[in-house]
């Protein structure tokens, strides 16, 4: 539960490069809205995540993959909030 108090989530996302075959896709819903979809990402690449995030209660990741064993990583996950 965030009540509101962050401005903004950050992290590379990715997978593991040296046993993973297949892809994931990360998902962040805020309040029950998607805010980021990065779509398919494959063993050998990372996205790097920012999202505003004022006023949200409620964050939620996700990381589906494609049926291939996969280890879907959030690396660096920050939150910016008011102290």
């Amino acid at each position: 539960q965030l009540d509101g108090r962050c401005q903004r989530f950050t992290a590379v996302v990715g997978t593991d490069p040296q046993t993973d075959t297949g892809t994931v896709t990360f998902r962040i819903d805020a309040d029950g809205t998607t805010v980021y979809d990065t779509g398919p990402v494959q063993t050998d690449e990372t996205r790097t995540v920012e999202v505003d995030i004022p006023d949200v209660v409620q964050l939620i990741l996700f990381a589906d993959n494609d049926d291939e064993p996969t280890s879907a990583i959030w690396a660096d996950a920050k939150l910016v909030c008011n102290t």
